[in-house]
């Protein structure tokens, strides 16, 4: 097996919960970037599987107006699990994951 790094993003978060990236194999996440260059704080939710209880990373995470947030991860995917993200604005948000990819 080998170990290949990736990302996902940089995407732009629509206002309702859409998938962002589908793991072929075995991804693991390692680090997420959330950036907003807007005026105004924004929310984002980030998920595995469909959005809901017991499914979120992040829940309502508040990224200030024209500032970042950022986070080290260390979560694995499997083969075909999704993840799922949204903003409180229509692309105010643009993410981005760094990954691992285990082929």
């Amino acid at each position: 097996m080998s170990d290949a790094l990736s990302r996902i993003g940089p995407s732009a978060l629509t206002n309702s919960a859409a998938t962002i990236f589908t793991s072929t194999g075995q991804t693991t996440l390692r680090s997420i970037r959330v950036c907003n260059e807007t005026g105004t704080a924004r929310t984002f939710d980030l998920s595995i599987g469909t959005a809901g209880a017991g499914k979120y990373l992040f829940k309502g995470v508040t990224v200030a107006a024209n500032d970042s947030f950022g986070d080290d991860l260390n979560i694995t995917l499997a083969d075909t699990e999704i993840l799922q993200a949204l903003a409180s604005v229509n692309s105010a948000l643009t993410i981005t994951i760094g990954t691992v990819v285990t082929t």
